[in-house]
């Protein structure tokens, strides 16, 4: 995200160029799901109006990394969908790339991606029918779809390391996360002491920027 964000800064400095990214992957995520899903205008205006649902709506103003995943997977997954109704390799290329730029959003987003992914080997083999000895039309599929998955992943890994030097650790992230979280709701230190004791970040740094709701 912040690689996309330091494009968009160029031409529109601040928040602004990521939250009109945001609006536009959602909302045109939206519309092409509705146009996929009904050939009728009306029941497609109702699918578009779910996006004004009020927790849904009020989360899209909010420029964060959740806000920005669930926008390309649904921008991706409906290209996705589009590209093996139109039987457009183009397409469905284009998708493969939402759905691993999606995945490198947020460290847990993989988990969003897989599915993803393996509906993309079905979708493929619809597209290239390949027939392996001893293998169903299911377990082709399901291959197909972990290959791409796999190079999914490589290529994020790649591209990961050549726009930024610095190892950023998110499983550790993610334990200093929740760590802080249950020692400011138990009042009970389970910081470990090298970490309390660290000068980056200290406890007092965590207790600080670390907002319990």
């Amino acid at each position: 995200m912040s690689w996309v964000w330091s494009l968009l800064d160029k031409i529109a400095p601040g928040a602004l160029g990521m939250f009109i990214l945001q609006v536009i992957l959602f909302w045109s995520g939206l519309g092409l799901l509705a146009a996929f899903v009904t050939p009728k205008p009306f029941n497609q205006i109702l699918i578009v109006l779910l996006g004004f649902y009020p927790p849904l709506f009020m989360l899209l103003s909010a420029v964060i990394k959740d806000i920005l995943m669930a926008a390309v997977f649904l921008f991706g997954f409906a290209t996705l969908l589009w590209a093996g109704r139109l039987r457009s390799l183009t397409l469905f290329f284009i998708s493969l790339f939402l759905i691993m730029f999606g995945m490198l959003t947020r460290h847990n987003a993989i988990l969003v991606a897989v599915p993803f992914f393996f509906f993309a080997g079905f979708i493929f083999m619809d597209l290239k029918p390949i027939k392996i000895a001893h293998l169903t039309p299911l377990w082709l599929g399901l291959t197909t779809g972990a290959f791409f998955f796999a190079a999914a992943f490589l290529l994020g890994r790649v591209w990961s390391g050549s726009i930024t030097k610095i190892e950023s650790y998110p499983i550790q992230q993610i334990m200093v996360h929740d760590l802080t979280a249950i020692t400011l709701r138990l009042k009970t230190d389970f910081i470990p002491d090298y970490l309390a004791a660290s000068e980056q970040p200290s406890m007092g740094d965590l207790r600080r920027i670390y907002n319990i709701r």
